[in-house]
Protein backbone atom coordinates (compact mmCIF):
# COMPACT_ATOMS: atom_id res chain seq x y z
CA UNK A 1 0.00 0.00 0.00
CA UNK A 2 2.85 2.09 0.77
CA UNK A 3 4.16 1.56 -2.54
CA UNK A 4 1.26 2.72 -4.35
CA UNK A 5 1.07 5.69 -2.03
CA UNK A 6 4.48 7.25 -3.48
CA UNK A 7 3.70 6.02 -6.80
CA UNK A 8 0.71 7.91 -6.71
CA UNK A 9 2.96 11.01 -5.51
CA UNK A 10 5.35 10.64 -8.15
CA UNK A 11 2.94 10.15 -10.80
CA UNK A 12 1.26 14.21 -9.42
CA UNK A 13 5.30 15.02 -9.17
CA UNK A 14 5.66 13.92 -13.00
CA UNK A 15 1.99 15.72 -14.10
CA UNK A 16 3.35 19.05 -11.82
CA UNK A 17 6.35 19.03 -14.02
CA UNK A 18 5.02 18.66 -17.73
CA UNK A 19 2.99 21.94 -16.71
CA UNK A 20 5.74 23.73 -15.19
CA UNK A 21 7.79 22.44 -18.66
CA UNK A 22 4.86 24.10 -20.73
CA UNK A 23 4.98 27.21 -18.64
CA UNK A 24 8.25 28.27 -19.31
CA UNK A 25 8.88 26.70 -22.76
CA UNK A 26 5.66 27.32 -24.52
CA UNK A 27 4.52 30.32 -25.85
CA UNK A 28 0.44 29.63 -24.89
CA UNK A 29 -1.60 30.26 -21.59
CA UNK A 30 -5.23 28.35 -21.25
CA UNK A 31 -6.72 31.93 -20.04
CA UNK A 32 -5.80 33.38 -22.97
CA UNK A 33 -5.98 30.83 -25.75
CA UNK A 34 -8.92 28.64 -24.35
CA UNK A 35 -8.74 25.45 -23.68
CA UNK A 36 -8.54 23.43 -27.49
CA UNK A 37 -6.26 25.90 -28.89
CA UNK A 38 -3.93 25.72 -25.59
CA UNK A 39 -4.15 21.43 -25.78
CA UNK A 40 -2.75 22.12 -29.45
CA UNK A 41 -0.43 24.26 -28.87
CA UNK A 42 1.09 22.42 -26.31
CA UNK A 43 0.86 19.07 -28.29
CA UNK A 44 2.87 21.02 -31.26
CA UNK A 45 5.33 22.68 -28.91
CA UNK A 46 6.48 19.77 -27.06
CA UNK A 47 5.06 16.25 -27.87
CA UNK A 48 7.13 14.09 -25.72
CA UNK A 49 6.07 15.94 -23.23
CA UNK A 50 2.46 16.06 -23.82
CA UNK A 51 2.72 11.93 -24.71
CA UNK A 52 4.51 12.04 -20.90
CA UNK A 53 1.77 14.09 -19.59
CA UNK A 54 -1.04 12.39 -21.08
CA UNK A 55 0.68 8.68 -19.79
CA UNK A 56 0.73 10.26 -16.65
CA UNK A 57 -2.73 11.37 -16.35
CA UNK A 58 -3.87 7.72 -17.41
CA UNK A 59 -1.32 5.89 -14.73
CA UNK A 60 -2.76 8.58 -11.95
CA UNK A 61 -6.48 7.04 -12.48
CA UNK A 62 -4.94 3.32 -12.68
CA UNK A 63 -2.86 3.66 -9.39
CA UNK A 64 -5.38 5.71 -7.43
CA UNK A 65 -7.68 2.47 -8.50
CA UNK A 66 -5.46 0.58 -7.04
CA UNK A 67 -5.08 2.28 -3.93
CA UNK A 68 -8.82 2.69 -3.19
CA UNK A 69 -9.02 -1.10 -3.54
CA UNK A 70 -6.06 -1.74 -2.06
CA UNK A 71 -6.97 -0.19 1.09
CA UNK A 72 -10.74 -1.35 0.66
CA UNK A 73 -9.50 -4.90 1.35
CA UNK A 74 -7.19 -3.91 4.21
CA UNK A 75 -9.26 -1.71 6.01
CA UNK A 76 -12.95 -3.46 5.31
CA UNK A 77 -12.43 -7.21 4.13
CA UNK A 78 -9.26 -7.97 6.65
CA UNK A 79 -6.82 -9.50 3.55
CA UNK A 80 -4.41 -8.58 1.08
CA UNK A 81 -4.88 -9.04 -2.12
CA UNK A 82 -2.85 -12.33 -2.22
CA UNK A 83 -4.66 -13.85 0.77
CA UNK A 84 -7.85 -12.99 -1.67
CA UNK A 85 -6.54 -14.70 -4.84
CA UNK A 86 -5.17 -17.92 -3.44
CA UNK A 87 -7.94 -18.22 -0.33
CA UNK A 88 -9.12 -21.42 -1.41
CA UNK A 89 -5.53 -22.85 -0.44
CA UNK A 90 -5.36 -21.81 2.87
CA UNK A 91 -6.81 -23.90 5.35
CA UNK A 92 -7.65 -21.26 7.68
CA UNK A 93 -9.36 -19.28 5.66
CA UNK A 94 -13.42 -19.77 5.55
CA UNK A 95 -14.64 -19.89 1.76
CA UNK A 96 -18.02 -19.58 0.66
CA UNK A 97 -19.68 -18.82 -2.89
CA UNK A 98 -20.31 -15.40 -2.15
CA UNK A 99 -17.28 -14.74 0.89
CA UNK A 100 -14.20 -15.17 2.28
CA UNK A 101 -13.71 -14.76 6.44
CA UNK A 102 -10.36 -14.17 7.15
CA UNK A 103 -9.49 -15.30 11.15
CA UNK A 104 -7.09 -11.85 11.11
CA UNK A 105 -10.16 -9.62 10.24
CA UNK A 106 -10.77 -7.51 13.49
CA UNK A 107 -14.39 -7.07 12.02
CA UNK A 108 -15.36 -3.87 13.81
CA UNK A 109 -11.82 -1.71 13.53
CA UNK A 110 -9.51 -1.46 10.70
CA UNK A 111 -6.61 -3.96 10.12
CA UNK A 112 -4.05 -1.30 10.33
CA UNK A 113 -5.63 -0.11 13.63
CA UNK A 114 -3.92 -3.57 14.86
CA UNK A 115 -0.87 -1.71 14.04
CA UNK A 116 -1.00 0.93 16.04
CA UNK A 117 0.20 1.42 19.77
CA UNK A 118 -3.57 3.55 19.92
CA UNK A 119 -5.70 0.66 19.43
CA UNK A 120 -6.73 0.17 23.21
CA UNK A 121 -7.77 4.00 22.95
CA UNK A 122 -9.74 3.58 19.63
CA UNK A 123 -12.08 0.46 21.04
CA UNK A 124 -15.28 0.73 22.76
CA UNK A 125 -14.75 -2.43 24.45
CA UNK A 126 -11.50 -4.26 26.30
CA UNK A 127 -10.59 -6.69 23.50
CA UNK A 128 -9.59 -10.33 24.54
CA UNK A 129 -6.04 -11.23 24.25
CA UNK A 130 -6.03 -12.83 20.98
CA UNK A 131 -3.98 -16.16 20.38
CA UNK A 132 -2.73 -16.49 17.06
CA UNK A 133 -1.82 -20.41 16.21
CA UNK A 134 0.17 -21.19 13.23
CA UNK A 135 -1.58 -23.27 10.23
CA UNK A 136 1.80 -25.48 10.62
CA UNK A 137 3.26 -25.16 13.66
CA UNK A 138 7.00 -25.84 13.46
CA UNK A 139 8.47 -29.12 15.09
CA UNK A 140 12.05 -29.21 16.74
CA UNK A 141 13.56 -31.28 14.15
CA UNK A 142 12.37 -28.76 10.78
CA UNK A 143 13.48 -25.93 13.34
CA UNK A 144 17.04 -27.68 13.58
CA UNK A 145 17.44 -28.37 9.86
CA UNK A 146 16.14 -24.60 9.30
CA UNK A 147 18.93 -23.32 11.52
CA UNK A 148 21.43 -26.21 10.00
CA UNK A 149 20.89 -24.81 6.79
CA UNK A 150 21.14 -21.11 7.67
CA UNK A 151 24.17 -22.21 8.83
CA UNK A 152 25.54 -23.52 6.52
CA UNK A 153 24.68 -21.37 3.74
CA UNK A 154 26.35 -18.53 5.68
CA UNK A 155 29.15 -20.11 5.60
CA UNK A 156 29.37 -20.67 1.65
CA UNK A 157 28.78 -17.42 1.45
CA UNK A 158 31.28 -15.94 3.38
CA UNK A 159 33.84 -18.65 1.94
CA UNK A 160 33.06 -17.74 -1.33
CA UNK A 161 33.53 -13.97 -0.64
CA UNK A 162 36.63 -14.74 0.95
CA UNK A 163 37.78 -16.77 -2.22
CA UNK A 164 36.88 -14.07 -4.95
CA UNK A 165 37.95 -10.99 -3.03
CA UNK A 166 41.38 -10.07 -1.83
Amino acid sequence: MGYLFFLLFMICWMIYGCISYWGLHCETTYTKDGFWTYITQIATCSPWMFWMFLNSVFHFLWVAVLLMCQMYQISCLGITTNERMNARRYKHFKVTTTSIESPFNLRHHPKFIRLTPRRKLLSSKPEAPSVVTLPHPLDAQREQRMATWLILTTWAALSAFRIYMP
